[in-house]
């Protein structure tokens, strides 16, 4: 699976927050090019786990909701 893709937007924003939490937390100050080349990297390697884990979770989330919409009620096992 490929890294998640993040429209200009988003992109843009992370890249000022990462800039601004290391000069904050570490004191170091990244360019933009730096930081955009640090999200790419902590994109390729989370980035495909985050996104199978909020697939997930959003799965399971969708099945409460319609077993509690169609009134199924899981019994437990003997």
């Amino acid at each position: 699976m490929n890294k998640p893709d993040l429209d200009i937007t988003n992109k843009t924003e992370l890249i000022k927050r990462i800039q601004t939490f290391l000069l904050t937390e570490t004191k170091l100050e990244l360019n933009e090019v730096q930081a955009a080349n640090l999200l790419e990297s902590i994109l390729a390697d989370v980035g495909c786990s985050l996104y199978t884990q909020a697939l997930d979770q959003s799965r399971y989330e969708m099945l409460q909701q319609l077993e509690e919409i169609l009134g199924i009620e899981k019994s437990p096992l003997q």
